[in-house]
């Protein structure tokens, strides 16, 4: 069937030439000159802001907002004015030219006279007014059955069953059954072209999963007072003496600096069994098997943490119960001994300086004082095995847990030290008339009042200095062999600029021949780690944006001039390619209405 419908109903492809008659008889010697060669072209140039408006950076373009079959027919009449203009160009002013490139473009598009005629018609009103579009007849709005809320839901429930990666082939299957047949009042099951629109009406969309950076708690007081009053501060001394860009000398250090700084990141990735698979319909549940996942540094003037030998502090293991276990923290104070010793032995000539993630917790620790070791302070980890030092699963394949207390820091007493215990022996009395509760609940941010600072004993101990201010076990090693620790963030991954340097790996993995064998997704995910061009960690290469320690320099930056997590992702896709975003900045949010929220 023709796609241009005939609005009488006609067949219009019985007689071509009999139609045309009819058309000239009732046309009633009416003359109208063909347009110019210039007005075609204008009108090309209109259409194909129409069907390819350009984004506002000027680089690139994005999806129109047509409708599908008012598109089509937007591309059929650039054919038709593409195929006019160059027959003017051939035999300028030539009788005929008008019509014989629409019959020239209805041929090629296998439709017949009547669509040459609707397209002069549609390029005529378009050219008099490029407002005016074809109109579209087609759909009739009717309510679609997919509309019925339970039969959405039932078909979300039948979704869900078949995992993360669905198909329109999924609901065809579930359309056809006995009792779905009959429901819907078919018999025979709905198309594939049919599914594909369910689909997309219940919400569904076929994309890649994209990840922006964290949203929760990144804006949480205590975590914005971290990272303005002590991470951007210590970051920025160090920068001082960081290598960087210089216009004279390219990648150097400022000539005042005398011993250079090395700030080494450290962070861990995964990567997934099906990572080649990007597209989907994206389905809310189900998170896909991991393989792979590694642990390592790196630095924005090394790369990876490597030794001239080429030994290395990277950890490669296979996560899970039944696999190589979990990464505790043990595993990361062992990697963190080999790396210091790299650095101590190969690079004792800089200043080398981890980022890492860490904490102190005033939870695991009891009121008052309590026979039962679980209520004191302490905490339960994994039981490991004393020869193989992986975990230890119980009959229903959970890890067994074992009961430790905190002796490890000159804070933690012996068993039977508890908060109150210490809060009195600092002056600060919580029984008796001055009560004061445990805790207010199990979450230390949500459950205690905003701006409260003696709300519970939990709360209280918190805030004292000789509490907060006491080192962790990461801390203790590395400040003892002269290795200082700064901890990032909370929710702030745009500052590791290692996670780009996982993405690109990532990347190029999915470029790899696939395959199901361990030894060679093993060798495919660390082949393309060491691809990691040194180049693009520092800065851009060959015009493409993917200087990935200056990212990360350029939040610090807009952070540091009172930015939030929104505004500063806005200012560093804006400013990319610097290290710092424009003193202005403020001024410039203000014009995009980009607000705080």
């Amino acid at each position: 069937m023709d796609k241009y419908a005939d609005p009488e109903g006609e067949n219009i492809e019985d007689d071509h030439e009999t139609q045309e008659k009819e058309f000239q008889k009732n046309r009633k010697g009416r003359f109208v000159p063909a347009p110019t060669r210039e007005e075609a072209q204008e009108a090309i140039q209109d259409l194909l802001d129409l069907l390819k408006p350009q984004h506002k950076t000027g680089r690139n373009y994005k999806k129109n907002k047509l409708q599908g079959a008012t598109e089509q027919h937007l591309k059929d009449m650039k054919m038709f004015l593409a195929a006019y203009v160059r027959r003017e160009e051939e035999n300028p002013g030539k009788a005929g030219n008008w019509t014989d490139a629409s019959n020239e473009t209805v041929k090629f598009l296998e439709l017949g006279i009547y669509a040459a005629r609707k397209l002069r018609e549609w390029s005529r009103n378009f050219i008099n007014d490029a407002t005016e579009l074809p109109e579209n007849r087609l759909g009739s709005g009717a309510k679609s059955v997919i509309d019925d809320p339970d039969l959405a839901q039932d078909i979300h429930l039948y979704l869900q069953s078949k995992g993360k990666y669905i198909s329109p082939a999924d609901i065809v299957e579930c359309c056809s059954t006995e009792e779905m047949l009959n429901r819907l009042h078919r018999t025979q099951p709905i198309a594939l072209s049919t599914a594909r629109r369910w689909l997309l009406r219940m919400g569904y969309r076929w994309k890649k999963d994209f990840r922006g950076q964290y949203v929760d708690g990144h804006e949480r007081k205590d975590v914005v007072s971290y990272r303005q009053d002590t991470f951007l501060l210590k970051m920025k001394e160090w920068e001082e003496r960081m290598h960087r860009y210089l216009e004279e000398h390219g990648w150097d250090i400022p000539p005042e600096v005398v011993r250079v700084m090395i700030v080494w990141f450290h962070d861990e990735s995964i990567f997934y069994a099906h990572d080649r698979r990007r597209n989907t319909w994206v389905h809310r549940s189900a998170n896909p098997k991991p393989y792979v996942k590694g642990e390592d540094f790196i630095s924005s003037h090394y790369g990876w943490l490597r030794s001239p030998s080429g030994e290395s502090a990277r950890v490669v293991w296979k996560p899970g119960k039944n696999r190589d276990g979990y990464f505790t923290s043990e595993d990361v104070l062992a990697q963190v001994e080999q790396a210091m010793q790299i650095l101590a032995t190969h690079f004792s000539g800089e200043d080398h300086a981890f980022r890492e993630n860490d904490a102190l917790s005033a939870s695991k620790m009891s009121k008052g004082p309590s026979s039962n070791l679980a209520k004191n302070f302490g905490v339960y980890v994994d039981a490991q095995d004393s020869t193989t030092g992986k975990p230890i699963y119980n009959r229903e394949g959970e890890k067994e847990k074992e009961w430790r207390p905190m002796q490890e820091q000159s804070l933690y007493f012996p068993i039977g030290h508890s908060k109150a215990v210490i809060l009195e022996e600092r002056g600060i009395m919580v029984t008796g008339d001055k009560f004061k509760k445990a805790q207010c609940g199990s979450s230390f941010h949500r459950d205690c009042p905003e701006g409260a600072t003696d709300c519970c004993c939990r709360r209280i101990l918190f805030n004292q200095p000789d509490f907060a201010l006491v080192p962790s076990r990461l801390e203790t090693i590395c400040q003892a062999k002269g290795f200082p620790v700064l901890f990032l963030p909370k929710f702030h991954c745009e500052l590791n600029f290692i996670e780009q340097c996982w993405g690109w790996a990532k990347r190029r993995y999915r470029e790899k021949p696939a395959s199901s064998k361990e030894a060679d997704v093993l060798k495919n995910a660390i082949d393309c780690l060491d691809a990691v061009p040194l180049q693009t960690m520092r800065r851009q290469v060959h015009h493409q944006f993917n200087m990935f320690s200056t990212r990360s320099l350029r939040f610090m930056d807009a952070y540091r001039k009172g930015l939030t997590g929104k505004q500063a992702a806005w200012a560093a896709k804006k400013y990319r390619g610097h290290r710092t975003v424009s003193e202005t900045i403020l001024v410039e949010l203000e014009k995009a209405r980009i607000s705080v929220e």
